[in-house]
């Protein structure tokens, strides 16, 4: 079995694709999934590493009262990085907000939220020698 798609249900459409796409570089899959969904006004397929995460408009596609700061604090999405350091630079340079970078012996990480709370983190591995 293997992780193929992660859904996040958003409020704000038009924010999370800003940020996902424009801030975090995410790019966009041209396909149509057909009817309920509208590409790039209520849904968007987007391409991260070997992972797509697909945005939908909650109020369309589900049960916006579900969307909790709970419910967003159950997940975190982890993304590697070639250097955490730089990639932290360049998230902060554009306004995202991150914890402090942190050093493990087995490489660096730090976390922050996209803009509706849901929990990222960017994470390098140290090589092995």
């Amino acid at each position: 079995m293997n992780l193929f798609q992660v859904n996040l249900f958003v409020l704000d459409f038009p924010l999370m694709l800003r940020f996902y796409r424009d801030i975090l570089g995410f790019e966009v899959h041209d396909i149509d999934p057909g009817p309920s969904c509208v590409p790039l006004v209520d849904w968007v397929s987007l391409g991260t590493g070997d992972v797509i995460i697909e945005l939908f408009h909650a109020e369309r596609h589900w049960d916006p009262a579900l969307l909790t700061a709970t419910n967003r604090d159950a997940v975190q999405l982890c993304f590697i990085v070639d250097d955490a350091e730089r990639e932290r630079a360049r998230l902060a340079a554009v306004g995202v907000e991150l914890d402090p970078l942190v050093t493990e012996q087995w490489g660096r990480y730090a976390s922050f939220c996209d803009p509706e709370g849901n929990r990222l983190q960017i994470f390098e591995v140290f090589a092995t020698p």
